[in-house]
């Protein structure tokens, strides 16, 4: 963006400095408040409330206000309109990532009062930190999470940008995994969180805030499991995990294009309706995040009361620089473990994986479908399975219907009959021995969906066989269950 200047010819004070000297250390930043900021001599950038207070700044620097550079129109009064054309500005504050100064950006100039803070590392004693992770974390995750805490602090401190996965830590309520998120990782990447859940779920278009710290947290949040929501969710966390350009987007003004450094973690309990909060793990989104199951941490010392909190936090926060060092130079990366894009491979906890599977919208509708169609006389019939040849419409219909035995789960997974060919292509993909694509006679495509005998439920009954997928818990339908659902069909069929 190109500055007009007012006036191509210096303008000389009283003084006899030029008004452009004076008013260097002064910006003017029309869209926000406050409008007006100045940079002191130690580099701080100072906000001013109001004219007033530039003008006495400009008198301090200098100007006189009863000196006129003509008729009507004093140095003080030239020097503020010299300010408001020429040292205009688009946005003032903080930004993730960035040290203070002036940076140019899509939609004009950005002055950044602050920088993160940046410890300094040091070789030493880092035992109390290492003992709460072990704890939490386990040898193996330790190794992942270590690795994705090294890119960061390593991008960050070298302002690489380098973009990163989010991390997730699930386990019980006051196991630690709320104190890792905010006296470990926070100081590590830059000191300074922000909270981005409204706006990653679509509560609101206006993302300013998140953008004022490097480490996006989300704790415990108590977050829709509206499908709607996790699939925002979902492309949310791509979007930070994998574009190191961002649209930041102030109420008021235009959105402009930066590059901020962010790291994302989230914490949830590990029950399966906290669970149920987080996004959809699909094929595009499962390697932007890792998925740690964590444990009860020990307290290397004694926690109980006020004092003794804050002297183990004391204690975290002075062998941080202690971890640091070993982070920055000691902690080798096992090359199992490198990936070329994120510089870490993700991992998933196989029983937070297995749980959140088992809550995705395709398992959901596996269940329902297992559920509606147990009943209904299919394509195929042996010994040990019924098989079923169906389209999208068909599905869709029949589990939606009127009648259907779960028809208001079923809507609400079942936004439109595009998702019913969404979820049916991941069992396909997840649970091929139970449902595969089919195509018709007349080229039109569906799926062989198979229900499997019930070896555990009452002679006659019919389940999902999912022992071979992972799965925690088994539904099962005895004959009994099934002519209760025939008769109540029957009953309200026209």
């Amino acid at each position: 963006m190109e500055t007009k200047h007012l006036s191509a010819i210096p303008i000389i004070a009283s003084d006899g400095r030029s008004i452009t000297d004076h008013i260097e250390p002064f910006f003017y930043n029309p869209h926000g408040s406050p409008k007006y900021w100045m940079k002191q001599e130690s580099g701080i950038y100072t906000p001013l409330p109001g004219i007033e207070d530039i003008k006495r700044h400009l008198v301090r620097g200098g100007l006189c206000a009863k000196s006129y550079i003509q008729p009507g129109l004093s140095e003080i009064q030239e020097a503020i309109a010299q300010i408001q054309v020429d040292k205009q500005i688009y946005y003032a504050g903080p930004l993730a990532g960035y040290i203070t100064g002036l940076y140019e950006f899509t939609n004009g100039k950005g002055l950044i009062t602050s920088s993160p803070n940046l410890i300094e590392p040091k070789e030493g004693d880092y035992s109390i930190i290492q003992v709460i992770l072990k704890n939490l974390l386990g040898d193996k995750q330790l190794i992942y999470f270590q690795g994705w805490l090294q890119i960061a602090v390593k991008s960050l401190r070298s302002n690489a940008r380098r973009t990163g996965q989010a991390v997730v830590f699930a386990g019980e309520q006051g196991c630690g995994k709320s104190l890792v998120q905010n006296q470990i990782i926070t100081p590590l990447v830059g000191g300074r969180n922000s909270k981005p859940y409204p706006w990653m779920t679509g509560k609101t278009d206006f993302n300013s805030d998140i953008f004022k710290g490097e480490h996006l947290i989300i704790e415990d949040e108590y977050g829709s499991t509206d499908i709607r929501s996790r699939r925002q969710f979902g492309a949310s966390l791509k979007q930070i995990a994998a574009n190191e350009e961002q649209h930041f987007h102030q109420k008021g003004i235009e959105a402009m294009v930066t590059k901020p450094f962010w790291r994302l973690s989230i914490s949830v309990n590990s029950e399966p309706e906290n669970l149920a909060v987080l996004p959809i793990l699909d094929e595009s989104l499962k390697d932007k995040i890792f998925l740690f199951k964590c444990s009860k941490v020990n307290m290397p010392m004694p926690t109980g009361t006020n004092e003794e909190w804050k002297k183990f936090a004391a204690i975290i926060k002075a062998q941080l620089p202690c971890y640091l060092y070993y982070l920055l130079e000691q902690f080798i990366m096992p090359s199992s473990i490198t990936d070329q894009r994120f510089g870490v491979k993700y991992y998933h906890h196989p029983e937070i994986l297995g749980a959140m599977n088992e809550m995705s919208p395709e398992d959901q509708l596996l269940e329902i479908m297992a559920a509606e169609y147990v009943s209904y006389e299919s394509t195929i019939e042996d010994d040990n399975s019924k098989t079923f040849l169906l389209n999208s419409i068909g599905i869709y219909q029949t589990l939606t219907g009127q009648h259907a035995m779960h028809g208001k789960v079923a809507s609400k997974i079942l936004t439109t009959i595009q998702s019913v060919k969404t979820y049916m292509n991941r069992l396909a993909d997840k649970k091929p021995d139970l449902v595969s694509p089919y195509t018709f006679s007349d080229k039109q495509q569906g799926w062989r969906f198979t229900l499997k005998k019930n070896e555990g439920a009452v002679t006659g009954g019919w389940m999902l066989d999912l022992r071979n997928e992972g799965a925690c818990a088994k539904r099962k339908y005895s004959r009994k269950e099934l002519e209760n659902y025939q008769q109540q069909v029957a009953s309200k069929a026209p």
